[in-house]
């Protein structure tokens, strides 16, 4: 199909740039994709080429180029041994006359000015400037020499199907008790070309044809139509077109929707800040004038997607019992957002207090990981500096009490997207962390980070899961804080703590559109932290049968964890959209997963999603990180 195409185009441009001064508004490569809108464009244009020429496209300025042959028979100045010879008579006492190719015709030129008549839509004046290229009648008598060499105007008008159009010469030229006449086949040769052709006449000679080229002419198309993304905005830049006083920017936002003008531009680009994340956007360029407007340039598209967005509805926080990898507590976080800022409170979960305070001790801690599952990376080209910022309150909310200590510290990351992955350097760079000791005082120190250091990362954890942004949390606390600055390897004791980060430089979305830049909340800390059971919420396709709920341990339990559960109804009701389900889920010690399964009810009912939710209560061995959960079930039900 796409070599059909392409040669169908090529087939078309070859057979249409024959009419000079035809220039096609783009060159195709071999294995490039040629746009609909390109392909459209190149039909227009061919089917101008078959339209009659309309009174308005004739209207203006006009260089006339004249090709004629005055055929010696009607010459009455030629004796009739001559007369009987049918050769182009060149002795009319023409100015401005050039021989043609072979002395085959006569050639002139001169600018022709072609207006509109008041209160006649199909006629208009043609009047020559400095030379007269209509004069024969209808009888092939031809003017005088004076009359040829003299400007001109002519009433003329289009007949019939504006294949042909006549005009009654200059009332100059007028013989006594007849006025003149010129009747011209007419055939547009290209957007700014026209033909007018009279004869031959009598199988030979006498001839007379006019090539109308547009003197005053639209811009070029625009090339190399080119964009560049940011966080806010779309830049679009081309090739200026010469002559050029202003370009229309127009765009679609759907494959088979119409492009629209967006804005205007005097220079050869134009910021689009009127897109919004995750949506796809098409571009063409008009070059404009005085004269009138360019064809469109050729079509770019382009996906505007200057965020990272969360793909779940909870965020993951991994914790190390001291310092150990094959250790660890995987605690999840159902946050919310409101005003850019994410609301993740760790409140049941723990962190290990031993491994923390050998991380700010610079020994053998090991910074715990928040971690975001991603859907989408930033649209492919977008790069820029994330500033990450970390601040630790040993208080339970984000107020500082007397008496409560904060540290702070701050690092940038260099980030860039090729559209399907992203790649995060840490630049070499001076990072401040300062310490609150709680009386007032506030101390600094100042360490050097980069090369590989990895405090921010992007992970692919396997098929079908979700890639995820790794921030270790307390990773500017590493041991060049014990080397240079204040002692804070006691900072951590059992109780409760509030920690802040701040995000600015890349845009983060979460799994329900809101944007956020902060994260934030409290987390409790301990010597020997509890396992955590969790339970996400489920979205399930009616037609499934079951909705399995699956409870997962934060770490493996020494005992078994035993807990209960029931349903209850919400929007879906019990009997018609599932089964009241009650019960307990027993997980062997050593295991962190245990899952149940709740009936279904597949209706051919087509309504929308419907939700009925789950509570958790007298768990064993554990503690529960929420008490209810919710499921959601799907329609899949068409309506009639």
């Amino acid at each position: 199909m796409n070599k059909l195409l392409t040669g169908m185009t090529l087939l078309l441009l070859c057979g249409f740039a024959a009419a000079e001064p035809y220039k096609s508004i783009v060159k195709f490569s071999e294995g490039e994709v040629v746009s609909a809108a390109v392909l459209n464009d190149l039909i227009d244009r061919i089917e101008l080429s078959l339209k009659e020429v309309t009174v308005d496209e004739i209207l203006g300025s006009w260089t006339a180029t004249q090709y004629s042959c005055w055929s010696s028979l009607n010459d009455p100045t030629l004796d009739a041994t001559q007369a009987g010879s049918r050769t182009c008579n060149y002795n009319l006492g023409l100015t401005g006359v050039a021989n043609a190719e072979g002395n085959l015709a006569v050639k002139r030129t001169d600018t022709v000015m072609i207006s509109a008549v008041s209160g006649q839509d199909n006629q208009f004046d043609i009047a020559f400037s400095t030379r007269n290229m209509f004069g024969n009648d209808s009888s092939g008598t031809i003017q005088t020499a004076a009359n040829f060499n003299s400007a001109k105007t002519h009433r003329c008008a289009f007949l019939g199907d504006a294949a042909l159009f006549g005009c009654l010469l200059d009332p100059s030229m007028k013989e006594p008790g007849r006025r003149f006449s010129s009747y011209f086949n007419t055939q547009r040769l290209s957007s700014t070309r026209i033909k007018l052709s009279w004869g031959p006449w009598r199988g030979g000679g006498l001839f007379n044809v006019v090539i109308l080229d547009k003197d005053k002419l639209p811009p070029d198309a625009p090339t190399s139509v080119q964009t560049t993304l940011s966080s806010s905005a779309v830049a679009v830049s081309w090739t200026a077109s010469t002559d050029a006083t202003s370009y229309d920017v127009q765009r679609k936002t759907t494959a088979s929707g119409t492009f629209a003008s967006i804005g205007t531009s005097t220079t050869a680009s134009y910021s689009d800040t009127s897109v919004a994340s995750g949506r796809n956007y098409w571009y063409r360029i008009f070059a404009k004038n005085t004269n009138g407007t360019s064809v469109g340039s050729s079509v770019v598209k382009v996906t505007f997607n200057p965020a990272a967005n969360l793909s779940a509805s909870n965020i993951e926080i991994i914790d190390f019992f001291n310092g150990d990898d094959s250790k660890k507590a995987e605690h999840k976080i159902y946050y919310t957002t409101t005003n850019n800022v994410m609301n993740a409170n760790l409140s049941v979960g723990k962190l290990d207090k031993e491994n923390l305070n050998g991380l700010l001790a610079g020994s053998n801690g090991k910074s715990p990981i928040i971690k975001f599952g991603l859907s989408s990376f930033p649209s492919a080209g977008m790069s820029g500096t994330a500033t990450l910022s970390t601040k630790l309150i040993d208080g339970n909310d984000s107020s500082i009490d007397a008496g409560e200590r904060v540290i702070a510290a701050n690092a940038d990351i260099s980030w860039l997207s090729d559209g399907e992955k992203l790649v995060l350097t840490v630049p070499n760079q001076s990072s401040n962390v300062s310490l609150n000791d709680g009386d007032g005082t506030t101390l600094i120190s100042n360490w050097a980070i980069g090369g590989s250091s990895d405090l921010m990362t992007i992970s692919s954890t396997g098929l079908n899961k979700p890639v995820t942004l790794d921030i270790k949390l307390l990773e500017f606390l590493s041991s060049n804080i014990a080397a240079n600055g204040p002692s804070i390897g006691n900072f951590f004791s059992e109780g409760a703590y509030f920690f802040e980060m701040g995000i600015s430089g890349i845009d983060l979305i979460d799994s329900s559109g809101n944007s956020f830049n902060k994260v934030q909340g409290t987390f409790g800390v301990d010597s020997n932290p509890l396992s955590i059971a969790y339970i996400d919420d489920v979205k399930v396709q009616e037609n499934t049968g079951t909705a399995t709920v699956i409870v997962s341990l934060s770490s493996p339990s020494i005992n078994e964890v035993k807990l209960d559960y029931s349903t209850s109804e919400s929007s879906a009701t019990n009997g018609q959209d599932f089964t009241s389900t009650s019960g307990s889920l027993r997980i062997a010690a050593g295991d962190v997963k245990g899952a149940f399964t709740i009936p279904l009810i597949d209706d051919a009912i087509s309504e929308n999603n419907e939700i009925f939710n789950i509570s958790f209560s007298n768990i064993l061995n554990a503690e529960l990180g929420r008490s209810t959960s919710s499921i959601t079930i799907i329609d899949n039900d068409t309506s009639t």
